[in-house]
Order: structure tokens, then C-alpha cells, then sequence
């Protein structure tokens, strides 16, 4: 009787056995039913340290623009592979070199995929800087890549889609500040940028002071002893277009101004102008 006993024990055990197995077996197939394929996710690394890739400028010299990245630009950065953005991206700045790890769909690259990269996105409503342009108004845009190193990383090569004006007011009074410029053009001057292009373009731009923005600490145009005052900006490229500029002070003062002469501002170009 023991076993008998013994016997259907061993045989309740086996059957429990293939029951577990089986059961776990149809968890593993329910999960991997279930796991949704843009959970599955590659990474690539990119690099760019070119003198032309970078953002900042400094023409202290009033003759050379000497760029550079910024820590700030780790925020300022898309990338794109196939058309479609990065799902995350992690970026680091040593020595010069801006590194990117982007991390988009799929568990591995699709055949032949391009990758491009975004700096900023739009050079409307630009805020004032005491010796440069905004660094969100800069926009850049990387040459396509189709390879890449996986140890190394994709070497991206950018290119400034805008040109930079330098320019000088004249004729303010003597310590005025100046919120808010509004410059106009018979060109198309300010938009958006997408790997794609310029789209929703106008013709003309805002620049304000950080202070006129509710800023509580930023920098203020402030009228020199000569009533000139220097404002950066940056613009579509313009090709021989007349612009018009318009100067709101804090005190309630405008100004208003059309160039007599037609004007161009070339890509990636630093042009200052009175």
C-alpha cells in the first residue's frame, strides 16, 4: 500500500511538474506578445567638434568669429534618424568636443538609416546679450550621415543656416534703454528650422531685452555717451533686401528707421552695420 502510495506521490509530482512548466512557458509567450516593439530601443553616439559647429561667437576683435559649444547647448540639440527624433539623447562637452548619445526605436538601426542633427529651432523673439547674439537664434544643422563608427562614434558636421548681424543704433538719447526692437524686412528674416527647412517664415523679428521679458537679472541696451547703441541678432540670409527697424525705449520712446541702401547678410556670416 505504501507503494502504491509512493507511485501516485511520484505521479502527482511529474504532472504538477509539466503543469508548472507549461504554465511557464505561456507567461513567457503572453510577455513577449505583449511587449510592444517601441520598447525595443538602439543607441548611437555622436561627436562634433569642428570650428564650424560650433554656437557661441566672440568677435572682441571686431574681425574674427571664433565659435565654440556651451554646456547650455546640450539642451539645444535634436537628433534625427530617418526623419524621426531621438527618443532620449545624453550630451557631454570635454575639451571642445560636444559628445551625443542618442537613443531611438527598434532594437537595432534600420538598413541604410541617415541620421541628422538640429541646434535650435526657431530665431524669432530673440533676447539680448551684451556681447553676442541669443545662442537659441543660432541655428545649425549637421551634414547627413549614413554610416558610423559604433566605438567612435558619428562624426557630425554642422552648418549655420543663418547669418549674424552686428548693428549699431543711432540717434538715441543719452542713456536710454531700449526694450524691445522689431526689425523688418522685404525678405523673409526670422521662422522655424526643421531638417526639412525654414518653414513658418515672416518678415520680420523680435529682439527684446531680458528685463522687458520679466527676467529678473539680464542684460539691457543702454545708450552710450554718443546715443549709439549695439544690438546682435540673427536672420534669414538676406539677399539685397531693404530693412526697416523699429525701437521701443523704456521710457516710452520709438524710433523708426527704413535703410536707404538694400542690404545682404550671408549664411554663417558676421556683418555689423549701422
Amino acid at each position: 500500500m505504501e507503494e502504491r502510495a509512493m507511485k501516485t506521490n511520484l505521479r502527482f509530482l511529474a504532472l504538477s511538474a509539466a503543469i508548472l512548466s507549461m504554465f511557464t512557458a505561456c507567461q513567457r509567450e503572453e510577455l513577449e506578445q505583449n511587449q510592444k516593439p517601441e520598447a525595443l530601443t538602439h543607441s548611437v553616439t555622436f561627436v562634433a567638434g569642428a570650428p564650424e559647429t560650433k554656437t557661441t561667437v566672440d568677435v572682441s576683435d571686431d574681425e574674427t568669429a571664433q565659435f565654440a559649444w556651451t554646456t547650455d547647448d546640450k539642451n539645444r540639440i535634436s537628433v534625427y534618424e530617418n526623419g524621426e527624433a531621438a527618443q532620449t539623447k545624453e550630451c557631454g562637452l570635454a575639451d571642445g568636443v560636444m559628445t551625443i548619445k542618442a537613443t531611438f526605436k527598434g532594437s537595432t538601426a534600420p538598413e541604410n538609416a541617415s541620421y541628422v542633427a538640429v541646434v535650435n529651432s526657431s530665431n524669432d523673439g530673440q533676447i539680448m546679450s551684451a556681447a553676442a547674439y541669443d545662442e537659441y537664434a543660432d541655428i545649425l544643422v549637421s551634414k547627413a550621415v549614413n554610416s558610423f563608427d559604433g566605438e567612435n562614434g558619428v562624426l557630425l558636421q554642422f552648418k549655420r543656416e543663418v547669418a549674424i548681424a552686428k548693428m549699431t543704433l543711432k540717434g538715441l538719447d543719452v542713456g536710454e534703454v531700449v526694450n524691445h526692437i522689431t526689425v523688418s524686412s522685404t525678405a523673409d528674416i526670422s521662422g522655424n528650422y526643421g531638417i526639412e527647412g525654414w518653414t513658418s517664415t515672416q518678415t520680420s523679428l523680435d529682439i527684446y531685452s531680458a528685463l522687458a521679458k520679466g527676467q529678473a537679472e539680464g542684460y539691457s541696451i543702454v545708450a552710450n555717451n554718443d546715443g549709439n547703441a549695439v544690438v546682435w541678432f540673427t536672420c534669414i540670409p538676406q539677399d539685397a533686401a531693404t530693412l526697416t527697424v523699429k525701437v521701443e525705449a523704456a521710457d516710452g520712446d520709438t524710433y523708426t528707421k527704413e535703410f536707404g541702401r538694400a542690404i545682404t547678410l550671408t549664411r554663417g556670416d558676421v556683418k555689423g552695420f549701422g
